[in-house]
């Protein structure tokens, strides 16, 4: 073997035996670290704050995910930004005719529209087919679907609809039945209305309908007069009214035409007056706009009426107003008489002077000017271009007649010319079309006559104002198909009663004229039809009939209510009870859960006037202007998750998007009602605004609202909370308002669900210096401790340094002996006291090339803090930790658990790879100073963590994580500590401190159970030796008990000075966690009884005692004043002070304590 190979065997041999030492090392050194079981990480909920406005609503129309869509070719739009395809918040309805214009007789599904407008198509804009007939129904929800797939897709936007709310009454009407087998209804069997209730699907036919066969061929002719037989005595009666033709005599014999049928509108199964009737040539049951139309019907009743000037009548009888029979015409051309549609400037150039128009060679010319001769300009309709020097010549030819399509009085390009060779002013199959396509044959070429007898061309006609008519399409004139009222009591409306319907409306093609079907298929007439009672509807006008529109359900438990689980048959849209993306919101301003015009649309298409609307307490809002009420313009949220904040996963339903904030530096502490309060410290992201610091809290179940404690008029960060003992809490944070970082502080009161300041900032260091990293705990002495870190102005170096509040007054700032090297980076200090009363503070330093993790304790139960700061041996000296590696670790922060284990957090930061994490140590031993290996808690960017012993038994720990290049806030809990056996003296005070001999003092004593079991325990207070009892208590706790005990000591002496010890024994159940045993004594010391003597109380007596009793000698002593009587030191009630007085402050003179 070569020396070099004897060599790397011996270093071989040398790093295994010492990898072999550190492992036994570490097993012989590191306690196992204590069990606990840690949550998955969690989100705090941050960001902006939304609140709950119960007025903001929702329209609860959305189908479910998924919901098959079909599409309606008349459900059309108002293209209001001419882009084509229809965009939130344009008008939708049903265009019935199918004509692209709006009448006001069309069904409005969404938004607000005047008759008049323009409709188009957008093929995405789909229903839901609820109850499967296969076209739109009013209440069907009508919704946009982007992807056109067919299918509802949660978010694609929800039109229209008409919601149906649980709870709502349902009313049963007898006549609503259905078809199917079994005796109950089941979804998808038809339904319908059984108008004349004999279990049969029927036909709308009456018996009295009858008509005059003037050609005896066995059927209806046109022109053939339509009688009602109202005594169904087969002849024509005075009396019996004639719905179409001419009146029949007196006698004739009516007969009966099976297609003869009517449009059943008010459900009662006979003919009405102002119900349409129509001959149904195909015999389909259904009305076509081509077949004959016998009858029209009345307007809606209340319908608004109209004035046309250019309605007029033929005065039969010279009173100058209309009267019933007397001819109704338009008087398209204006003229005060009845015209052919003769256009005076359609004229035509003779090309060969023959004096008559000649087809083909001859022009028809169009003379826009008047002037009888063709000049540039005037329009040539057919033919060659007349010449334009003069000598075109236009002639006059009253044969020229036009077919007025668009009743404007005047011929308009595009519109039919004919020439009425023999002047009778009809178009008959061979007359010649000049241009444009052939009429029908028998097309008048007249003004339309609306009623009666046409009139000869040239009759006069006249104009009465109460005769009226129905606008439907908006735009102000007379329409064919719009209704015809004389106004009797001229108050512009139609009254059923009382006018006069001169034309009625045309009903739609496509109308049954049979039995209405509420859903499905219409059936064969004849289908036997079946009752079920739980067929229910929601009569809105409370009639008690079913009236088409009106929702119908199938009340299954027959309660006589809807609920969300029964099923919607048709003309409604079931929703599902919350807001789903895409649906409506509104604001109800007068809170009634019903949309009103005029009340605010928040997202969507404004609902229709009168709509239901939903409760959802998860539509939120941001009150940016803190009035508390949603105002328009301001974010309107979907809060997912119900946490009162706007983060990931939450909708905007309207308004901006909220802006991302990095949230920094959390801290936590219980408050004496055990909710947690979290502060941290806030910035938007990429801003250069400066950070807020906030706070939230946890009552068990939810997070509050966060409040600010800051204003962000300074760079304020890194915040700290802390519990009080007088149900306050204390905030610290690190602020550069005075041009570099000090720390500030305010309190909270606690006592309240919506905590206050009960102070503003409060400066509290003072230095040339950068103070950062505030941490700060309360003593069982009720004495405040704040530790922070001191950085030079560049950040490289630092110390702890720290100062006490005893009571009365803040102490100077002291470096803390262990972390004031003034080479080193010592920073991010974290205090609290353990049961045994040492204050402990960790801290990171530098000490290596990398940051580690030291601590160091002083006992925190002295009675009197030093006004100059514990000395410096009286801190322990610096303490690592065995777990230290090559990585950075700081931001410890540290806690003693409800079973006195104590808690080490921290953040380590490793170089390969780059990451950061939170890591954990226990110790389990009573000092506490035998740690266990780190754990490592998270596995995200994770930094500066922050952990509490919660109320709940468990430890609740924060932490900073990068997610999605932003800084949140998490947390995890542990499971909950249970099983502890803890009782122990929390609090021991003396008062007063110093006390003359043989004078009272109180000690006041509060012992607690910690733990989860009902302890028993002797509570004894003893002076400087066991021996010197004063007094002893059997005491007996219930978990989580606290009990006060006070001992009035009469007459403390002798003088000197005296540790009280308050020590409990005999616990039983005994205590099992050895961390919880050091508060089972607590010590004060010094109790101060004064020598005899000590005439003014401070303790000593001198010259200023003898002083004090020479000038009271002689005088009873009086309280309140300066010889009051502790100048009496002899303390002899009853006598004046005198000689004896003076010789025991002379005895004891130079004497103190």
């Amino acid at each position: 073997m070569t020396p070099k190979a004897s060599a790397r065997q011996v270093s071989r041999a040398f790093l295994v035996l010492s990898l072999l030492i550190i492992s036994m090392f570490a097993i012989f050194q590191f306690p196992v670290v204590k069990a606990q079981t840690f949550s998955g990480p969690q989100p705090v909920p941050m960001g902006t704050t939304l609140s709950l406005d119960t007025k903001l609503r929702f329209v609860d129309t959305s189908p479910a995910n998924n919901t098959v869509l079909k599409r309606d070719s008349l459900v059309k739009f108002v293209d209001l930004n001419a882009n084509a395809h229809w965009d939130l918040g344009e008008p939708v309805l049903y265009d019935s005719n199918n004509d692209s214009i709006f009448e006001s007789t069309e069904p409005v599904i969404a938004g607000s529209v005047a008759p008049g407008a323009t409709l188009r198509a957008d093929p995405l804009v789909k229903y839901v087919d609820i109850n499967g007939d296969n076209r739109w129904d009013a209440g069907e929800s009508v919704v946009y679907d982007i992807s056109n797939s067919n299918r509802y897709i949660t978010g694609n936007p929800v039109i229209g609809g008409t919601p149906v709310v649980p709870g709502t009454s349902l009313t049963n009407d007898s006549h609503v039945k259905f078809i199917g087998p079994g005796s109950s209804w089941v979804p998808g069997n038809p339904v319908v209305y059984d108008s004349n209730n004999n279990g049969l699907y029927s036909a709308s036919i009456d018996p009295h309908l009858k008509y005059v066969d003037t050609n005896n061929n066995g059927h209806w002719d046109t022109g053939e007069s339509v009688v009602y037989d109202a005594n169904l005595s087969g002849v024509y009666a005075t009396g019996d009214r004639v719905l179409y033709g001419p009146t029949p005599a007196v006698g004739t014999s009516l007969k009966a035409d099976p297609k003869i049928m009517f449009i059943d509108t008010n459900r009662n199964s006979v003919w009405d007056t102002g119900e349409a009737v129509a001959y149904d040539s195909n015999g389909n049951n259904i009305y076509e706009s081509t077949e004959p139309l016998l009858l029209s019907a009345n307007p809606p009743s209340l319908a608004g009426l109209n004035s046309d000037l250019k309605i007029r009548f033929v005065d039969a009888n010279s009173n100058n107003v209309w009267d019933t029979g007397e001819t109704v015409v338009y008087d398209t051309i204006n003229q005060g008489y009845f015209n052919a549609t003769i256009d005076s400037k359609i004229k035509y150039f003779d090309s060969n002077g023959n004096g008559i128009y000649d087809p083909g060679p001859d022009s028809v010319i169009y003379d826009i000017f008047g002037s009888g001769i063709y000049r540039t300009g005037d329009t040539v309709i057919i033919g060659p271009t007349p010449p334009t020097d003069g000598s075109g010549i236009l002639t006059i030819d009253n044969h020229f007649h036009f077919v007025d399509a668009n009743l404007s009085g005047h011929w308009d390009r595009g519109e039919t010319i004919v020439y009425d060779a023999d002047s009778d002013h009809i178009y008959v199959t061979g007359d010649l079309v000049v241009v444009g396509s052939a009429p029908p044959n028998g097309t008048v070429l007249m003004e339309p006559v609306l009623s009666g007898a046409r009139p000869a061309v040239g009759t006069a006609i006249k104009f009465d104002s109460k005769m009226k008519y129905v606008e439907t399409d908006g735009n102000t004139w007379w329409n064919p198909g719009e209704a015809l009222v004389y106004d009797t009591d001229s108050n512009g409306l139609f009254n059923p009663c009382c006018d006069t319907v001169v034309v009625g409306m045309s009903p739609l093609g496509g109308t049954l004229l049979s039995e209405p079907v509420i859903a499905g298929t219409t059936p064969a007439i004849g289908t036997l039809l079946k009752s079920d009672p739980n067929l229910r509807f929601i009569d809105v006008p409370r009639t008690g009939l079913w009236s088409p529109g009106e929702t119908i359900v199938y009340d299954s438990n027959s309660n006589g209510l809807y609920e969300r689980t029964e099923s919607v048959i048709a003309n409604g849209a079931p929703g599902s009870g919350a807001w789903s993306s895409g649906a409506v919101v509104v604001y109800d301003n007068n809170g009634d859960s019903t949309y009103e015009s005029g009340e605010t649309v928040v997202s969507g298409t404004q609902p229709l006037n009168g709509t239901a609307l939903g409760s959802d307490t998860r539509v939120k809002y941001f009150d940016s202007n803190n009035n508390g009420r949603w105002d328009l313009g301001e974010t309107v949220a979907y809060d997912t998750n119900t946490n009162n904040v706007y983060d990931q996963g939450d909708l905007v339903i309207a308004g901006p998007t909220p802006s991302t904030s990095l949230f920094l530096s959390p801290s936590a502490s219980v408050d004496y009602l055990g909710r947690i309060w979290l502060t941290w410290n806030e910035k938007p992201s990429g801003s250069l605004l400066n950070p807020i610091i906030y706070f939230k809290m946890w009552n068990g179940t939810a997070w509050s609202v966060k409040q600010s404690v800051t204003t962000g008029s300074s760079n304020d960060a890194q915040s700290f909370i802390t519990q009080l003992v007088n149900q306050t809490m204390m905030i610290l944070w690190s602020s550069n308002s005075t041009g570099h970082p000090q720390i500030f502080y305010r309190f909270y009161s606690s006592t309240e669900n919506n905590p206050h300041a009960t102070t503003g900032p409060v400066q509290l260091t003072s230095s040339t210096m950068n103070d950062k990293a505030p941490s700060a705990v309360q003593d069982r002495n009720g004495r405040i401790w704040v530790t922070w870190s001191r950085q030079n102005s560049q950040g490289t170096l630092s110390q702890v340094y720290y100062k006490y509040y005893n009571g009365t007054g803040w102490s100077s700032e002291f470096p803390l002996p262990p972390a004031s090297v003034s080479n080193l980076g010592q920073k991010s200090p974290s205090i609290t006291q353990t049961r045994d009363g040492k204050i402990r503070i960790f801290w990171s330093s530098n000490d290596t090339t990398n940051l580690n993790l030291y601590y160091t304790t002083t006992n925190g139960t002295v009675t009197t803090l030093p006004s100059t700061g514990i000395p410096a041996g009286s801190w322990t000296p610096k303490t690592g930790f065995l777990f230290s590696t090559s990585n950075d670790d700081d931001h410890p922060v540290t806690l003693q658990a409800r079973d006195g284990t104590y808690w080490v957090f921290f953040q380590r930061s490793t170089v390969s790879p780059p990451s950061e994490y939170i890591f954990y140590a226990t110790a389990t031993d009573p000092n506490g100073a035998s740690w266990s290996p780190a754990t490592q808690l998270t596995t995200g960017e994770d930094t500066g963590p922050a952990a509490v012993q919660n109320s709940d038994r468990r430890i609740w720990v924060f932490w900073n994580s990068l997610i999605s290049s932003s800084l949140e806030i998490l947390f995890s809990s542990s499971n909950p500590i249970s099983g502890v056996n803890d009782v122990g003296v929390r609090f021991l005070s003396a008062t007063p401190g110093l006390v003359r001999s043989n004078y009272p003092v109180n000690i006041t004593t509060i012992v607690s159970n910690y733990g989860d079991s009902l302890e028993t325990a002797r509570l004894t207070l003893v002076a400087n030796n066991t021996s010197n009892v004063l007094k002893a208590w059997n005491l007996t706790l219930t978990p989580g008990q606290s009990q006060t005990l006070y001992f009035n000591w009469t007459s403390a002496q002798p003088w000197g000075r005296y540790t009280i010890l308050a020590t409990l024994t005999n616990i039983s159940p005994a205590e099992n966690f050895a961390g919880n045993q050091g508060d089972e004594s607590l010590a004060l010391y010094p109790l101060r009884v004064s020598p005899p003597g000590d005439a003014n109380g401070d303790g000593k007596i001198n010259i200023l005692d003898l002083a004090l009793v020479a000038i009271c000698y002689g005088q009873m002593p009086t309280p309140g004043t300066m010889c009051d009587q502790y100048v009496d030191v002899d303390n002899d009630p009853g006598k004046p002070i005198g000689v004896l007085d003076l010789a025991l402050v002379a005895i004891n003179y130079g004497k103190s304590v």
